[in-house]
């Protein structure tokens, strides 16, 4: 019998689970993509239908250990970006880490990029490669979240080593001058 125990799948796979929220008022576009994450467990796909139920969701049930990622519909006019940018500052006070992608009709994107550019992770046409896009997107903040990790560990280790080597050089110092 070995003497290792491995952790329970649960464990590992909360750990990596990826939450992703849509803020879908028109319900165009959230079944479509939980029907692109339904066979893996690692995506946890929920969709909302109304703005103070999505960030009541997001106060009560997200954490900063799981992958956090938002899709927000916007099929207003330009005119209304004002209650956009009100909606993704709550949701970015009730949740920091949140990864933000939004969706809007393609010819309100560049209204729609120059306005919240500094919020959102990304801005997505809705048309026929939205899905795609949402897709890469949502690997694209996934690879950067682990790259992110990787490189603090990557720190943590060398601020080891540097260490280790300063102390192994004190300890010589002080052993030869002991010696003599």
């Amino acid at each position: 019998m070995s003497m290792y125990v491995t952790p329970s799948k649960n464990v590992m796979n909360r750990s990596r689970q990826v939450h992703i929220l849509c803020y879908d008022d028109r319900k165009s576009f959230s079944d479509e993509i939980k029907k692109m994450f339904v066979g893996n467990k690692r995506y946890d796909v929920i969709s909302f239908h109304n703005k103070k139920m999505f960030v009541d969701y997001c106060k009560k049930s997200c954490s900063d250990e799981h992958i956090n990622i938002g899709v927000i519909g916007f099929v207003e006019s330009p005119e209304k970006l004002q209650l956009l940018n009100i909606f993704l500052d709550e949701i970015l006070n009730v949740l920091p880490n949140i990864k933000l992608l939004v969706f809007t009709q393609q010819k309100n994107i560049n209204e729609v990029s120059l306005e919240v550019a500094e919020k959102v992770d990304g801005v997505i046409p809705i048309n026929n490669n939205m899905l795609l896009r949402t897709n890469n997107n949502i690997k694209r903040i996934i690879s950067e979240h682990y790259l992110h990790l990787a490189a603090k560990k990557r720190n943590r280790i060398f601020i080891a080593t540097i260490a280790f080597l300063i102390f192994c050089i004190i300890s010589i110092i002080m052993f030869y001058r002991l010696t003599r």
